[in-house]
């Protein structure tokens, strides 16, 4: 008898709360950065450039050497012959390669900042803003369209497959050999932080799954 692919098994939750995981820190460093930008507005308000630049380095990397290769390489092969999975993984694709245009503008509008540029503050902060948008519609696209579809259409086996692959892929939060370099910079990250920045961080999944 062939399997259900309805059937959501134990893979298949590990899988996705990995996904969600990695989303939930993601969103709450670019919260924080957004924050970093307010709080760069008040009168007297010395930035920590440090700090930004280490959550900017964050989401430069960790999404384009951990995340996204999980899923170009995995999952949407994994899921491309599934009903209506077609135009959706086109879609994240191209939002996988848009992603580093918008990364380097943000960069740029930082380092100008740094540099004490005219109106340098402004830039970064649309620049933020739009990244921002874009990020978390990305996140909301693969929670709430990719993750649908693929739990409608593996199987358990083929969810243990994905599973096993996944773990083959250099991962911060779960452990590899990346794992190291990203947490060091996670805790970086949390020891320069101060509240009310600090709030948007806390809640989340910390590398290697520690709470």
């Amino acid at each position: 008898m062939s399997e259900s692919p309805k059937t959501v098994c134990e893979a298949a939750r590990r899988v996705i709360a990995r996904i969600k995981a990695e989303h939930s820190l993601l969103a709450r460093i670019i919260a924080a950065m957004q924050a970093w930008v307010v709080q760069a507005r008040e009168a007297g308000a010395k930035p920590d450039f440090d700090l930004f630049a280490a959550m900017l380095r964050y989401v430069e990397e960790v999404p384009d050497r951990v995340h996204h290769p999980q899923e170009d390489a995995v999952l949407f092969p994994a899921i491309a012959d599934a009903p209506g999975a077609g135009p959706v993984i086109a879609e994240l694709e191209q939002e996988h390669a848009n992603g580093g245009a918008m990364l380097r503008q943000l960069r740029e509008s930082y380092e100008a900042m740094k540099c004490g540029a005219p109106n340098a503050l402004n830039r970064l902060s649309t620049a933020m803003d739009d990244f921002s948008e874009f990020y978390w519609a990305h996140m909301r696209k693969e929670e709430q369209s990719l993750l649908p579809l693929a739990t409608a259409a593996l199987t358990p086996s083929q969810w243990e497959g994905v599973e096993k692959a996944f773990v083959t892929v250099n991962d911060p939060l779960f452990g590899s050999e990346l794992a190291e370099t990203y947490r060091r910079l996670y805790e970086y990250i949390m020891a320069r932080m101060h509240d009310p920045i600090k709030g948007y961080v806390q809640a989340a999944v910390p590398p290697g799954g520690r709470s």
